[in-house]
């Protein structure tokens, strides 16, 4: 069962990593030269998150391992011994304070390693001489950041920002090798900025936090035994500020007790589609060694279904791949405030030859997209124009069709259970201001309509079992 599911952990693992960046490095070539191997997650690889996102296994397969089981001989274990030291010596004084601190508290002094946790230290500089006898073709270099519960994120250097220490190792690379791969082993979204804007930094992998067998996935990954095929569940952005709560966000308000997330509907894509804000790396985006075609071949409606049909191609000459097909929806702006598009559903091909074509299908039934009323305490779908679209990332999508809805229907009555103690103020965007592009207005015009009838929406009353108890703040009340 183990060795099943290890193998299960390095398929999946590979599957999901998403090629944020390539200038033709990548895939690399396991030939007997000696690889520049850096950074802080080669031997120190996160496979998970702390606490419960993290998960026990009989054997980890970090970097390091991975790329020698793929072929490659190392020629940096001399900077990676130091940092395994530098790392030991770390913990060492962790343990001794943690000790100290637990000597004094009692059994509550556990709550100070909750306060506390260790993080391992800076890398150490990269010197001349660690560059000695390796391929000067190219560096590779895995950059890692440990996130999970018990601790918020900080905008600072080590956690969402790189380090003046990783920059300037950076730099080195990018000046004394013709290509410097960047793999970021992260649970979550850091500053790319630097990434972005170095020359010589060629290619950008997001391997995330791939478990286990972590090492041997990169390796598929980094070799071309794989295509990087994960597409990204989040945006990322160009500059921390673009995040519609950056401000606001746990300690950077100055409130740890309470935070009031102001985004509303406007999470994610959502906001920067809708404000306008151009990303670093949009939703749904990843690249490839391959290059794709997408074309639609007709859109359906059996009810309130909607059905549509798209051929992909790998339109490349010497890679496999598979590509993800998003829909998404833009619905009528009414009562209700709406964001420019909403993820409809997706769908993701085979492994396709160069040359290859698969006609793949996405389905999804309209009223799982409707809004909430507040006011009416209703789920609902304004009548109006609804516009599909196409494509392989949120900024990179084709109108397909139009659907009409004639009139307003209502797909769920409920009530407000759980009434706010205050006011609370969200976004409100302006349509004026939504993200367009060139041939925009002239697909809706072209798009071939389809109407949908309201009485094929079902609708549902929600019964609830029974009236809620009222819990006082100022007395002892069991709950069961």
């Amino acid at each position: 069962r183990e060795k099943r599911n290890f193998a299960r952990v390095r398929h999946i693992a590979a599957q999901g990593m998403v090629l944020l960046k390539n200038n033709g490095v990548l895939p690399l070539a396991a030939d007997g030269r000696k690889l520049a191997l850096f950074g802080n997650g080669v031997r120190r690889m996160v496979k998970g998150g702390t606490g419960s996102g993290d998960v026990n296994a009989r054997s980890v397969t970090d970097v390091e391992q991975g790329l020698q089981d793929a072929g490659f001989e190392i020629g940096t274990t001399a900077w990676l011994d130091r940092f395994d030291q530098d790392c030991a010596d770390c913990g060492k004084e962790y343990m001794t304070r943690f000790q100290a601190v637990l000597k004094e508290k009692g059994a509550s002094g556990a709550f100070w390693a909750m306060d506390n946790p260790y993080r391992d230290p800076d890398v150490p500089s990269i010197t001349a001489r660690d560059l000695e006898g390796t391929d000067r073709r190219c560096a590779v270099y895995v950059l890692a950041r440990t996130s999970g519960e018990g601790a918020d994120r900080k905008q600072a250097p080590g956690d969402y920002e790189l380090t003046q220490r990783e920059k300037e190792n950076l730099t080195a690379l990018t000046g004394y090798y013709e290509h410097t791969v960047v793999v970021l082993n992260v649970g979550g979204v850091i500053d790319t900025e630097f990434l972005r804007n170095t020359p010589g930094i060629d290619a950008v992998l997001l391997m995330s936090q791939p478990g286990c067998a972590g090492g041997l996935a990169l390796a598929d990954v980094l070799t071309g035994k794989v295509s990087p095929d994960g597409r990204l569940a989040a945006t990322w952005a160009r500059a921390y500020s673009d995040y519609p709560d950056a401000e606001g966000y746990s300690y950077l308000s100055g409130d740890l007790d309470d935070s009031f997330y102001r985004e509303g509907i406007y999470v994610g894509y959502r906001y920067f589609d809708s404000f306008n804000i151009t990303p670093a790396y949009p939703f749904g985006f990843g690249g490839s060694y391959t290059t794709f075609a997408l074309e639609v071949k007709d859109v359906a409606l059996d009810g309130e279904t909607v059905c549509i049909r798209v051929n992909v191609q790998n339109t490349g000459s010497r890679y496999a791949g598979r590509e993800t097909v998003q829909v998404y929806l833009s619905q009528p702006q009414g009562k209700l405030d709406k964001p420019y598009q909403v993820l409809a559903g997706f769908a993701k091909t085979g492994s396709l030859a160069p040359g290859q074509c698969e006609t793949v299908t996405v389905t999804f039934p309209l009223h799982t997209l409707a809004s909430y009323d507040e006011e009416q305490a209703v789920w609902l779908l304004e009548k109006g124009v609804y516009y599909l679209r196409v494509g392989s990332h949120s900024r990179s999508t084709c109108i397909a069709a139009a659907l009409e809805l004639g009139e307003t229907v209502v797909t769920a009555r409920l009530q407000n259970r759980l009434q706010p103690d205050c006011p609370l103020e969200t976004l409100r965007a302006d349509p004026a201001r939504f993200c367009t592009y060139p041939e925009e207005a002239r697909e809706k015009a072209a798009a071939p309509r389809l109407t949908v009838a309201p009485a094929s929406i079902p609708c549902e009353t929600t019964v609830y079992s029974q009236k809620p108890s009222l819990l006082h703040t100022e007395k002892e009340q069991t709950v069961t």
